[in-house]
């Protein structure tokens, strides 16, 4: 059973990367930066795609989520918004993706260089998780396929409280007022 689960896994793998690569999902996302908010040049790039790309965005936007699904990632998300329930922390996530693939790499590489977003206005973004789910449904009059949809699993690393958090990251601690 298991082993059926990991071919199903594989061939919805394949065929979201033969519709977009990874490299193709940066591309867009890139592009969606030129515009004030991401999510609204998520909506106009998505828009000129097609359905199945569309799928493969989410799908690829859903992966990345959970790649940086961590609790030093979390712990980092405390300290920049002084407080982070789970559900702004996935907000969090989409907007740090919506960031683009350095920004994105170096923090899930080492979530203290997200310290270079201290004062800055706020990344999070509920829209850009879906942004897709909705020019699907306006190109198809269908639901996005489940299985673009993936649930980040348990979270990686060390679970983090308010006293050990200055051993995770050092930069952002001195910035914040813990």
């Amino acid at each position: 059973m298991n082993q059926d689960n990991n071919n199903e896994k594989n061939a919805v793998a394949k065929s979201f990367l033969a519709a977009m690569s990874s490299s193709e999902f940066w591309e867009v996302v890139q592009k969606c930066k030129r515009f004030d908010d991401p999510a609204d040049g998520q909506e106009n790039k998505l828009a000129k795609l097609q359905p199945q790309q569309v799928a493969a965005f989410k799908w690829h936007l859903e992966n990345f989520v959970c790649a940086a699904y961590s609790w030093d990632m979390w712990g980092a998300a405390y300290m920049l918004r002084s407080g982070c329930s789970e559900d702004s922390f996935m907000n969090f996530l989409y907007g740090l993706v919506s960031q683009g693939k350095r920004r994105y790499e170096k923090a899930v590489h080492n979530p203290d260089s997200l310290a270079e977003l201290w004062g800055q206005p706020d990344i999070s973004s509920e829209d850009y998780c879906y942004v897709p789910r909705r020019v699907y449904a306006e190109m198809t009059g269908q639901e996005i396929p489940d299985n673009c949809w993936i649930v980040p699993g348990t979270l990686t690393g060390e679970y983090f409280s308010d006293t050990p958090i200055d051993a995770m990251c050092d930069e952002l601690l001195a910035r914040t007022q813990f």
